[in-house]
């Protein structure tokens, strides 16, 4: 078997690993910060213990050398007197260097494990970052592609069939008949057939939702509802004039609805060539019969469909 051959083989056998590797890239280069942030720390607290004794010696070599003297010496070690000795401010000078740098050196070869083990920590995390961050920029660019078709694929409904036809499709809006009982003024009960819409759409649509009793700022009154949505339409009106943007989230928040993935990157930029420049929850859409209803306080339910202005993240 040819040597080729063998890495042709060890290729195949490594490509799903590698591309679990690649895809949980982030993931494993976070953790590997994490660790490496946590070892750098514990060498550096392991250093710090031993620096203590290094700077210990220093002081004691700087003291020993700050005070030599050459006559005590020669008494104490019996030096002969034929031996002459010079040790000068100069000598002493040198040797306070040396023993300066030795112990610079001493400390920068204590640190130096958990210097090394922190920046790699670093390292991992802004890769980790870069990763992302890449990701993010090739998710919104497929975003707004994705975006812009579907929004010429409405135009072109809209041209052909109408508004109304294009409200139906994208949210799945039928009609369906339903029997019910009306008490007539002689006080008898009649039972007549009505026609009702229902959205089926509601999960599936861009980023429409249902105003009831699941939203922690619903009230069973239709009338504190439609006050208090028009309050909110209106501050977050505002709040898209002063701050220059805001996000689909922001608003869900606002009406105790869950956030969502799309929320946080679509929403509404003010002065924007593109899209409305205001805020609108839909509850004056005469198209919305649902919406109609909640104001004319037959429900108490809302059908809310966002007018957002789509990806913004790359406008803000």
């Amino acid at each position: 078997m040819s040597l080729s051959t063998i890495f042709s083989k060890i290729a195949i056998k490594a490509a799903p690993v590698t591309a679990k590797v690649v895809r949980y890239g982030p993931e494993i280069l976070l953790g590997g910060g994490v660790v490496a942030t946590v070892g750098g720390t514990l060498l550096a607290c392991k250093a710090t213990l031993k620096l203590d004794l290094i700077l210990t010696e220093a002081e004691e070599k700087i003291e020993a050398i700050k005070s030599f003297d050459i006559d005590a010496h020669r008494e104490a070690t019996n030096m002969p007197e034929e031996i002459t000795v010079d040790y000068n401010d100069e000598d002493r000078q040198q040797d306070l260097m040396k023993i300066y740098a030795q112990t610079g050196l001493a400390v920068v070869k204590t640190y130096l494990p958990a210097v090394t083990t922190l920046g790699l920590g670093l390292a991992c995390f802004f890769g980790s970052y870069n990763i992302q961050r890449g990701r993010i920029v090739g998710l919104i660019a497929a975003y707004k592609a994705v975006e812009v078709g579907f929004s010429r694929y409405r135009k072109n409904v809209v041209e052909d069939q109408g508004e109304d036809a294009d409200r139906r499709y994208r949210l799945g809006i039928r009609e369906e008949e339903f029997e019910t009982t009306k008490l007539l003024k002689n006080g008898t009960e009649k039972t007549v057939k009505e026609k009702r819409k229902i959205i089926e759409g509601v999960a599936e649509s861009d980023y429409a939702r249902w105003y009831d009793k699941h939203c922690r700022e619903w009230s069973p009154n239709p009338e504190y509802n439609l006050f208090n949505l028009k309050a909110l339409q209106a501050y977050h009106n505002e709040k898209l004039r002063f701050v220059g943007h805001v996000f689909l989230n922001e608003i869900y928040d606002a009406l105790g609805m869950e956030r969502t993935a799309a929320g946080a990157v679509v929403g509404w930029v003010d002065e924007n060539p593109d899209g409305d420049n205001y805020i609108d929850f839909g509850l004056y859409d005469p198209r919305n019969d649902d919406a109609r209803r909640c104001i004319n306080d037959d429900e108490i339910n809302l059908f809310l469909d966002f007018n957002v202005d789509g990806v913004i993240l790359d406008k803000i």
